[in-house]
């Protein structure tokens, strides 16, 4: 869940949402105007973008961001418009997206409205690194927006997307004792007044296998994963657990698998599910490749 006292009505269903216009340039000197604030003395002055995340997660973002080629990215989510300043200040040439305009404070960076529970209003191959911070488990459907990031994102470009890791060792036993997995540990209240609330809950946490096969549909596929941190309890019960873990998934995924390519495919899978960090990780963020020129987008 977003921080306590943090209002950011980003993710709203498609009859919600109001659809974006090709005024950029006309919403951006609206967005100048009422991101302005006024000190003690009446003067006026802009306020600083803050990072609407758990504390650390963007400096995890940006250590993998930042290792990457310059080139031209595309913020999804952008919020505020923190991440956004950090990517220009490192000499990306920066564009970003969200549902509301009014949480954005970079009038310097320009920004699109978006339905990003729709078709992105940006051309095919638009972007170099398209970057995703903790959007993925608040959207309806995961392989619409995973097909988005790959429709924008150039041949021999990246996507980096982060999302809370649903393969912890303690998210499992969460959902084994509860039924709830610990990304959404409790349920939603549906009836909130407050027009798309829900959206801002993690109303959708995305599995790996989920964001492997919505990517590799797409013709793109996981290079690495980091980690923001790891978790105690499932960094203590590594040692006496993983034989179980890797005995299952290894039967499951390579053992009952006849046909010769799935189990090769499959292999890689197991290595991301069994790697110590996936299971003791609290967040992870992908960062995605293109491995073929075409595949089916299903729009």
């Amino acid at each position: 869940m977003l921080p306590s006292g943090v209002q950011k009505n980003i993710f709203m269903s498609v009859t919600q949402l109001t659809k974006s216009t090709p005024e950029i340039s006309s919403r951006q000197t609206h967005i100048i105007e009422k991101n302005s604030t006024t000190d003690g003395n009446g003067l006026t002055k802009d306020r600083i973008p803050e990072p609407i995340t758990i504390p650390g997660l963007h400096e995890t973002v940006q250590k993998v961001v930042g290792k990457l080629p310059r080139g031209s990215l595309l913020d999804v989510g952008a919020g505020e418009g923190a991440f956004s300043l950090w990517a220009q200040k490192q000499n990306f040439t920066v564009t970003a997206t969200d549902i509301d305009p009014n949480n954005y404070f970079a009038p310097t960076i320009p920004f699109q409205q978006a339905d990003l529970g729709g078709r992105w209003p940006f051309p095919d191959a638009s972007f170099d690194i398209v970057v995703s911070i903790e959007v993925l488990e608040h959207v309806e459907n995961h392989y619409h927006f995973l097909r988005e990031c790959c429709r924008v994102c150039k041949p021999g470009g990246r996507i980096v997307l982060s999302t809370p890791n649903c393969h912890s060792i303690e998210a499992r036993l969460n959902y084994f004792l509860t039924g709830f997995d610990d990304c959404a540990p409790q349920p939603i209240n549906h009836k909130n007044p407050i027009l798309g609330s829900i959206y801002m809950e993690h109303i959708h946490p995305a599995p790996l296998p989920i964001i492997e096969l919505g990517l590799r549909r797409c013709g793109f596929e996981i290079e690495q994963v980091a980690f923001n941190r790891r978790r105690r309890l499932a960094t203590a019960l590594l040692p006496l657990l993983y034989p179980f873990f890797w005995w299952r998934t290894f039967r499951h995924l390579i053992l009952r698998e006849r046909d010769a390519d799935s189990r090769k495919r499959n292999r890689n899978l197991m290595r991301l599910l069994l790697d110590p960090k996936m299971l003791t990780g609290r967040i992870a963020v992908f960062t995605c490749c293109k491995t073929i020129d075409s595949a089916p987008t299903d729009q």
